[in-house]
């Protein structure tokens, strides 16, 4: 069956509306995911990310004196890079939702 046929398959069983529909829903979800795609590549993004692995690399060689401090550092980060998570979701919530 070719992709015409499908068509007419479909918009003799659901309408035209379907297609329209379906062409914005793949539109839509372009869009989401690369507004994901070019924020998980900001530098901002892979900052937060390199300071997760600095510290988590320190951690392990740290003595116990300062094994605390990288510790609620390492919280720290983690924090933001969930505010940028969130932040994300945010911006693309109004798309998400169409």
């Amino acid at each position: 069956m070719s992709i015409r046929q499908k068509d007419k398959l479909i918009i003799e069983r659901f309408g035209e509306d379907f297609l329209v529909g379906r062409e914005l829903y793949f539109k839509t979800k372009e869009q989401i995911d690369t507004a994901f795609d070019e924020f998980y590549q900001s530098q901002s993004y892979k900052d937060a990310q390199n300071t997760v692995a600095t510290l988590n690399e320190k951690l392990l060689t740290c003595s116990n004196a300062e094994k605390e401090q990288v510790e609620e550092d390492i919280k720290k980060a983690l924090s933001k890079i969930e505010t940028l998570n969130v932040t994300i979701k945010n911006r693309t919530q109004k798309l998400r939702e169409e």
